[in-house]
């Protein structure tokens, strides 16, 4: 079996060269219909046998990417079935294009982790998938593996009681892609590596990326329901956010919320306490340091400690999420744009996308500017690092554009909180 982290090593060669094969065909059903034609030629004419053995990894690896047309697929399922019982490879490559015309067909040549698989005869991969709690574990994936199944998969894995609003991500750099459920995972990846690579070059280079698990849909994420995706997963992600100032709270507030940060962190120990002063920036939003002292703060923080604070390890994690989800901010995305909407210069602001509709949120106090709900968008497009949503309120239609380099991102959150609400809706609608 293929243990695949991160593309490593000097295989970009053997990569242009199965990019070239098949990399043209794709969506051109004549030229698909050639590639499998000369490889099946290859594999029945050719004497040499590493040429054969060549030509068999490349009917693996066409057979993971599309189903053949209607014109030769018989001849090529009467070709692999004739040699299911006397070539693995063979059997293999049948059962691949079986899958590949139940679930449709690839838009990217084949990753480097399907290349290294067939050349070490390992059909199954396996690919690291990282976690806010900074684990990570290792999940089968193979060409026809879908983002949203794998997402089916990590999630009855580890043990999340509800399945829904979670997702797949992908880092690169300081960048930070989501997927679409609908996509196939090598896609996914290959898609947004060459995404990157229009944005900051690097042709001919071997990218280093990770895929996270996040939650991404917030919609009725009560803290406490889910211990695990509360522990796993909301936490780390709330925790990062309130660090950085995107949950308004009072210094009272601040205090309380870092003795809890503190017992996630440490649990009943005590040792840790003359560290605090080296530790504030990971206790205390960034923005409210400057005001108190270091040694203030260490002392109101003790203070608290011995004399709130009940809850330890997972407890508290689960105590500082309820005390966040108290905000309106709990569990919003937030993107940084540029926009000219409110002056003749273009300033920054924060386009918030939260459970219930956008928010735009000036970016220096995080004060609310103006609001929408999902139900006043009426449609969005994205590109070239720009994003225009129009609503409509009250019969009166207003674009909102914005330039930012996230618009991407934004596209694909839009779309998944106004497909929940879709959902959401019609199971409303089904019980009337």
């Amino acid at each position: 079996m293929t243990y695949i982290h991160q593309p490593a090593g000097d295989v970009m060669s053997e990569m242009k060269l199965t990019d070239s094969i098949f990399g043209r065909p794709l969506g051109n059903r004549v030229s698909e219909e050639h590639v499998y034609r000369e490889i099946i030629k290859h594999i029945e004419t050719e004497e040499n046998d590493t040429t054969v053995e060549r030509s068999w990894e490349l009917m693996w690896l066409i057979t993971g990417l599309y189903s053949c047309s209607d014109n030769i697929k018989d001849e090529v399922i009467n070709f692999l079935r004739a040699r299911t019982d006397s070539n693995l490879l063979a059997k293999q490559c049948y059962m691949r294009l079986v899958k590949m015309i139940t679930h449709g067909r690839r838009t990217y040549p084949p990753h480097i982790a399907e290349v290294q698989a067939i050349q070490t005869r390992m059909d199954l991969i396996n690919h690291k998938v990282f976690f806010p709690d900074g684990s990570c574990q290792s999940f089968e994936v193979e060409s026809a593996t879908t983002a949203r199944h794998l997402i089916s998969v990590i999630t009855e894995n580890i043990g999340l009681k509800y399945p829904s609003g979670c997702g797949l991500f992908f880092k690169i750099g300081d960048k930070v892609f989501g997927a679409a459920e609908e996509y196939f995972f090598f896609d996914f990846i290959q898609h947004f590596i060459e995404v990157w690579r229009r944005s900051e070059g690097g042709d001919g280079i071997a990218i280093n990326y990770q895929v996270f698990f996040l939650r991404k849909v917030w919609i009725n994420v009560i803290p406490g329901e889910d211990r695990v995706a509360d522990c796993r997963l909301h936490y780390y992600q709330e925790l990062s956010k309130y660090l950085r100032g995107y949950h308004r709270c009072t210094e009272m507030e601040s205090i309380l919320l870092a003795t809890l940060i503190l017992r996630a962190e440490f649990g009943e120990d005590t040792e840790h306490l003359s560290e605090i002063p080296d530790m504030l920036n990971k206790l205390v939003p960034h923005e409210m340091i400057s005001l108190k002292s270091v040694d203030e703060w260490q002392q109101v923080i003790e203070k608290a400690l011995s004399e709130n604070v009940t809850s330890f390890g997972d407890d508290a994690k689960i105590e500082f999420l309820k005390e966040i989800s108290q905000r309106p901010t709990f569990g919003t995305a937030f993107f940084s744009v540029k926009t000219n909407l409110f002056g003749e210069q273009p300033e920054t602001l924060l386009l918030a996308i939260q459970k219930d509709g956008l928010a735009l949120i000036n970016a220096a106090d995080k004060t609310v500017i103006e609001r929408y709900n999902f139900s006043e968008v009426e449609k969005w497009t994205s590109g070239e690092k720009k994003i225009m949503i129009e609503v409509k309120v009250n019969e009166e239609r207003k674009k909102l554009e914005f330039e930012t380099s996230l618009d991407y991102q934004i596209d694909d959150f839009l779309t998944s909180y106004i497909s929940a609400h879709g959902s959401e809706n019609r199971e409303v609608s089904d019980d009337i």
